[in-house]
């Protein structure tokens, strides 16, 4: 049981979905990070549908999605609305979730009681738990909001601030001109990035080194027509600045059509990717059919389920 709860939790920690557009009330204005999925737009979507489809084609996914609703009170594909992930600096212990979902929270909190770290605190109107993800080996702490709004976080503090926003009483995203790129998203989005400040929230990150000289991100990702968009807006302190980032994801597009032999649907997903400068801003978009978006995503599934099934043989050798 204790596995399922940890499940659970890690699910809805890597989920980014949410409802209906970035809610900005229900985000603190102080945010320099969000991530956010329209989780409807996204099922509505032609590429939704084909996720959709090959998901429940996956023999006793069904069953298995059946008990999970038993045991949690929802189900993770018909029941959940979303979730939010927000942040003020990089680290991890900061970083908050506003999960969405039609939850029976008297069988959830049943279940979470029984973790062996469980405690309850009261704050307000409200109680914030806490508990031990025994996979990760950390202490979470969560709270309802409401019956559709939970919140979670390595902090007891995060939570507490996240509850102030929910009620008023602290400032939101909606009040300052923080983040703004958040009311320019585009028809039929379902999955957005908005950052600020990205010399700090990148800095000693290896992976995010094409970003550490950039201000300010701005990322949407959606389907129009039975086609998916993506649009990056990568804001620099000067134009030369610009340029430089403008060279290197010139140079990621090239290796990956070089390797075309190895994957040719992701080398030609790469060659409809335009990379431009706009005065301070490298602008990538992005126009690609959504069937054959869904099969890019397919080979890198399987490409990565090979990597583990590769790793896992490796470890079980003497």
């Amino acid at each position: 049981m204790r596995k399922q709860i940890n499940f659970l939790l890690i699910f809805l920690l890597v989920s980014t979905s949410w409802a209906v557009g970035p809610q900005e009330e229900l985000i603190p204005a102080d945010a320099k990070w969000v991530v956010h999925t329209d989780m409807e737009k996204l099922k509505a979507s032609h590429l939704g549908t084909l996720i959709i489809d090959e998901l429940n084609q996956k023999e006793g996914l069904e069953d298995k999605l059946s008990i999970f609703a038993d045991v949690f009170g929802f189900n993770p594909l018909k029941d959940i609305e979303g979730v939010t992930l927000y942040g003020n600096d990089k680290n991890p212990e900061n970083g908050v979730a506003l999960i969405q979902a039609a939850f029976d929270t008297e069988k959830f909190l049943r279940l979470l009681r029984q973790n062996p770290e469980y405690d309850i605190y009261d704050y307000g109107d409200h109680q914030i738990h806490r508990w031990l993800d025994e996979k990760k080996n950390i202490i979470q702490f969560g709270t309802f909001a409401n019956k559709n709004l939970g919140i979670i976080s390595r902090s007891k503090e995060k939570v507490q601030s996240a509850l102030d926003v929910v009620e008023g009483t602290r400032e939101n995203l909606g009040s300052t001109q923080a983040l703004g790129s958040l009311e320019e998203m585009p028809r039929g989005t379902f999955f957005t990035i908005a950052a600020e400040n990205l010399t700090e929230l990148t800095d000693g990150n290896p992976k995010a080194k094409v970003l550490k000289n950039a201000h300010g991100l701005a990322m949407f990702l959606g389907e129009v027509d039975k086609n998916i968009f993506m649009d990056i807006d990568i804001t620099a302190a000067d134009s030369e600045t610009a340029t430089q980032i403008q060279q290197v994801f010139l140079g990621i597009k090239a290796f990956l059509i070089l390797n075309q032999e190895k994957n040719p649907k992701l080398a030609d997903l790469a060659q409809a990717v335009k990379i431009t400068v706009d005065g301070i801003t490298t602008k990538l978009s992005l126009s690609y059919p959504s069937e054959d978006a869904f099969v890019v995503l397919q080979k890198m599934a399987e490409a990565k389920r090979k990597a583990r099934q590769k790793k896992s043989h490796q470890c079980e050798r003497p």
